[in-house]
């Protein structure tokens, strides 16, 4: 066997390799990714070669640029380059189609115009311990977000995506409860999951007006609406009081240790005795080594001013709430470079 015949025994993921591209290769590679997502070029490409001009046309870009970052797409193995300067999709730019399966394209362009200049800002951060995003645009991301209709718009889109029912629910049993309350839930994709799986259950979502605005038809979809109250409104002002059981998905990241305190702190007072929280939020090792979670972690300090934390982070976070924890899952799903976790705390005595 020769080197050119040589081929890989494991097949790699397409959408693994693009998020370790987007991670790893550097500011260059990540606006060259935010460029093809914010024009759409993978939904304009096939299989067959589309000649720039083309491109150019329907993307409404300026030729001779365009081409010079589809050559350097090409490189990294996103476009796929044919003789007389045209472009087709490789299984990889395919991720950032809009209808792909857990599509990128959101969360690249997300990721590619505010928040990206917020890291041009980044020593901010690391003298104040503050957010960049905020010193930059001079409010808080979420705040932003409600002024801005266009970021919201590609904010909601990502959540959509990456929201969507976390593997390590299909290891938890919510048999027995009545009353689940999703707390910064989104258009409740998890809580459309949860009670699919207890059609006597009924549910509360809770999100900022900004992001509850397509729940209405996306619970009448997941066939759950007549069991769903909806309340637009920040959880920080209030949490609907008496439910038994309360879900924080992939929330607790986005604050610091004194907000999410005065969350969990909101909850604990606001729960029934026999009640129960479930936390699902990526954890991070305590392993040597590189882990895609503390890139992670310094995105959410930066452009929130939150954080990624350990399992005995978040145990600690939890009992000075008044929880105690009751179980910890952590998902063995190959879905991401980082796994979820599934966290049940109680109402501690």
């Amino acid at each position: 066997m020769t080197g050119t015949d040589r081929t890989d025994p494991t097949p790699k993921d397409p959408t693994e390799e693009m998020l370790r591209l987007h991670l790893m290769g550097g500011p260059w590679i990540a606006q060259s990714i935010y460029v093809a997502s914010t024009l759409g070029v993978a939904d304009h490409l096939g299989d067959k070669p589309t000649p720039v001009t083309d491109l150019a046309k329907v993307c409404e870009a300026h030729e001779g640029a365009l081409y010079r970052f589809c050559r350097t797409l090409a490189a990294l193995g996103v476009l796929r380059e044919h003789p007389d300067r045209a472009f087709s999709i490789t299984p990889m730019g395919a991720t950032l189609r809009s209808d792909a399966p857990r599509s990128l394209r959101w969360g690249t362009m997300l990721h590619g115009s505010e928040t990206f200049r917020a890291w041009a800002d980044v020593m901010h951060t690391v003298r104040t311990g503050r957010p960049a995003f905020e010193h930059v645009f001079g409010e808080p991301f979420f705040a932003y977000l409600e002024t801005h209709p266009e970021l919201n718009e590609i904010f909601n889109k990502t959540m959509g995506v990456t929201d969507s029912t976390p593997s390590v629910l299909d290891e938890y049993d919510f048999s027995g409860c009545e009353q689940v309350v999703d707390l910064g839930g989104g258009i409740g994709t998890l809580l459309a999951a949860v009670l699919r799986r207890q059609p006597t259950a009924r549910g509360v979502l809770q999100d900022l007006p900004s992001c509850v605005t397509d729940a209405p038809a996306h619970l009448a979809e997941q066939g759950v609406r007549d069991r769903c109250e909806i309340v637009a409104a920040s959880f920080f002002d209030s949490v609907p009081q008496g439910a038994d059981t309360y879900l924080l998905s992939r929330v607790l990241h986005n604050w610091a240790e004194d907000e999410a305190l005065r969350l969990l702190r909101s909850v604990r007072d606001a729960i029934r005795p026999d009640g129960r929280l479930i936390v699902i939020d990526h954890l991070l090792p305590t392993t040597d080594g590189f882990h895609p979670g503390v890139l992670a972690d310094l995105h959410m300090l930066v452009v929130l001013g939150g954080q990624d934390r350990t399992e005995a982070e978040m145990r600690a976070l939890l009992e000075q709430s008044g929880f105690r924890v009751n179980g910890v899952r952590t998902s063995q799903a190959r879905v991401s470079p980082r796994t979820e976790s599934l966290i049940e705390a109680l109402p501690a005595d």
